[in-house]
């Protein structure tokens, strides 16, 4: 189905990629966001092969170069700085293609200067929507009405449109049991690799950046609703870590009230919801799931191109859900399923316990790991070749 005219809702890194694959596919294109004003927000991310060479195929790879910081291998230490594993992204380059870091905020800002051909609405979302047999009509925030062939939302996790959709057979968001604080302070240790440090219940994360940057993350088990403190706030998130050696202590240090320190307690939906009818989902509000593979932001860069395939493939509307779930809900389950594993047992609590998983950490082969990783990015890169047939 060539030329559609659809409505994206939410400006997102979901919603702007998809603005861009629709577009360079020859769909028209709106999108439209709450905020009144794009802001620089977030704090790190690691977008890993797989989302790379989605971006590569739609245009991006200069720029991600550009500002991106090379990832070669990544880390996992206990909280003292001893290796548990490690993985060798170098070494899969030729094979599967480069991984890099960067803030958050230039991704944003790339998508949103590569999103030309769409147009762009601020300070509006959807109120109300009514499905017919060959069309959606939206009544926006603002009062005002159109039609359209499609609307996706991807309005992230709490999304409006899922809601509204599907509010009678809305999936529930779980928590996780953590709880999670990020900034980005500078990299005083000139760590050149990512390292993520286990404790118990706890967990620190180093993320190296370009321009002498660090991007900080720290996970503390913790009931919802209850993890961040009130007073002397940035030091006392601080404090909590205060156990953890190695580059933990350097890059806590710069904790103090001038930090944009970002919070969330980390929830999930239970399941994936695709969509209904003409109305579609992407990203968070499909599938939101914890960040413990790295695979948050690749998967709704995926889920953009899924859909994109799958809307250009269709006949007609009835074949562009099932097609989409085909290219896209299996292995965004694995994923999701293995990412809540990986979380459960890196913030099991027990000393005891968390002296087994780390010496069971140990002594895994690193050819096991590796495989895991091939298995876990190829997909993508796969879908990134598809698009562009």
């Amino acid at each position: 189905m060539k030329g559609q005219q659809i409505l994206v809702v939410g400006g997102g890194i979901a919603g702007l990629t998809l603005a861009i694959a629709l577009t360079q596919h020859g769909h028209r294109v709106e999108v439209i966001e709450r905020t009144p004003e794009w802001k620089p927000v977030g704090a790190g991310i690691m977008l890993q092969a797989n989302a790379v060479a989605i971006l590569n195929a739609l245009g991006l790879r200069e720029k991600i170069e550009s500002y991106g910081f090379y990832v070669s291998s990544m880390q996992v230490t206990d909280r003292n700085g001893r290796i548990l594993s490690s993985l060798d992204f170098k070494a899969l380059e030729a094979e599967l293609g480069p991984s890099y870091a960067l803030h958050r905020a230039d991704l944003h800002a790339s998508l949103l200067n590569h999103c030309a051909h769409a147009a762009i609405r601020m300070n509006e979302t959807v109120a109300t929507l009514a499905q017919t047999e060959n069309s959606v009509t939206v009544t926006f925030s603002s009062g005002q009405t159109a039609t359209y062939d499609f609307v996706v939302g991807a309005d992230g996790i709490n999304s409006q449109v899922r809601n509204i959709a599907l509010a009678h057979n809305a999936t529930p968001l779980i928590y996780s049991g953590y709880s999670c604080w990020r900034f980005v302070g500078k990299n005083l240790d000139n760590i050149s690799a990512p390292v993520e440090m286990w404790g118990q219940g706890k967990r620190v994360g180093v993320v190296p950046l370009t321009n002498g940057r660090s991007y900080i993350y720290m996970t503390q088990n913790a009931p919802i609703g209850e993890a961040d403190p009130v007073q002397n706030r940035q030091q006392a998130v601080a404090a909590q870590f205060a156990d953890f050696q190695g580059p933990a202590v350097s890059a806590l240090g710069q904790l103090d009230g001038r930090k944009v320190l970002v919070h969330h307690d980390l929830m999930e939906l239970r399941e994936p919801v695709w969509g209904n009818g003409r109305v579609l989902l992407v990203g968070d509000a499909a599938h939101a799931m914890t960040p413990n593979m790295g695979q948050g932001a690749a998967q709704a860069i995926e889920g953009a191109l899924a859909l994109t395939i799958a809307i250009d493939n269709a006949d007609n509307t009835a074949q562009i859900l099932p097609a989409y779930k085909q290219l896209h809900s299996k292995r965004v389950k694995k994923i999701q399923a293995r990412s809540r594993q990986v979380g459960r047992v890196a913030q099991w609590s027990n000393q005891i316990a968390c002296q087994t998983r780390n010496w069971l950490t140990r002594i895994t082969p690193q050819t096991a790991s590796q495989s895991n990783l091939i298995n876990t990015l190829t997909p993508g890169i796969s879908l990134a070749q598809q698009f562009n047939q």
